[in-house]
């Protein structure tokens, strides 16, 4: 009995509408997919009309692309991706679709939450390092056939930016700030942002970010120390937030409590010089300006 056919075009069609509400794909994805349909010459046990074993696969992407712009699809970005449908999107809503396995921080997470008015000179992305990432990969692939995923990307342009790609040991579980946007969430902001000062404006910038909305989102902020902070992480935020802030609650006490006696590695910001200005009951220099 004659093997079922179908036709190529059908085929991408059908693999477009299988993006699960995807709103971009690299262009890379969907030569990828059609290096496979030449591999196997069949798709849903189907055999392929279209496709064949000496198929110039640049040239069919060409004709393919083509034919999925004229009936408006896609657009394309006259970059390395395609936007799904007619409808524009904001280069952080491409970046999340373009990039399944990752999330919006830092500098841009700030702008998003309303935190900053300032812009990042790209767009701040984290994701799990390349070994934990390929784990990830090896996993959502097989759940979802005909899915490429690639590694963030910092030489893509999205729209007028790159990304800032952060490779991160340990990622957070991301907040659906929209349909299409996935962001760090607001706790586990404010911990990156004493981590990583320099990524978010600076310190100075986090200190005002931190007298201005700690108390909002206390909560948060408590909530995601005693999950993801280290000691010296408890130490930095609860002393900021019960000195120099003056908020206070049960956990903060017990981070206080637990506060082990100056050490060598004490300091506010780890990449200052130690200052005499000293927080006993913290056990923490306050090696910055501001505190002198």
């Amino acid at each position: 009995m004659e093997k079922k056919k179908i036709d190529i075009f059908e085929v991408v069609l059908i693999w477009l509408e299988g993006l699960d509400g995807r709103i971009a794909f690299l262009k890379s994805e969907l030569i990828n997919f059609l290096k496979v349909l030449k591999n196997s010459k069949s798709f849903n046990n189907k055999k392929i009309i279209g496709m064949r074993k000496n198929t110039n696969i640049n040239r069919k992407f060409n004709e393919i692309s083509e034919f999925l712009l004229s009936r408006t699809l896609i657009k394309d970005s006259n970059h390395s991706y395609f936007t799904i449908g007619t409808k524009s999107y904001g280069d952080i809503e491409i970046a999340c679709s373009l990039y399944q396995i990752g999330y919006i921080s830092y500098s841009s997470a700030m702008y998003l939450y309303g935190l900053t008015e300032q812009k990042s000179s790209g767009i701040d992305f984290s994701t799990p390092a390349r070994s934990v990432w390929k784990k990830y990969k090896v996993s959502y692939e097989r759940e979802r056939k005909n899915y490429f995923l690639h590694y963030p990307s910092e030489n893509i342009r999205i729209k007028s930016n790159y990304l800032n790609v952060y490779a991160r040991s340990v990622t957070y579980i991301p907040t659906q700030f929209n349909a299409n946007t996935r962001v760090i969430g607001i706790g586990d902001l404010f911990l990156e942002m004493i981590r990583y000062p320099a990524l978010c404006g600076g310190f100075t910038n986090v200190m005002k970010i931190y007298e201005e909305s700690a108390l909002l989102y206390l909560n948060d902020i408590v909530q995601a120390t005693n999950v993801y902070g280290s000691d010296i992480d408890k130490c930095r935020i609860g002393y900021i937030l019960s000195v120099h802030l003056n908020i206070i609650n049960s956990s903060i006490l017990k981070w206080k409590a637990s506060s082990v006696s100056r050490g060598g590695s004490r300091k506010l910001l780890s990449s200052n010089p130690y200052s005499p200005i000293y927080d006993d009951e913290w056990c923490i220099s306050l090696n910055h300006p501001i505190f002198d």
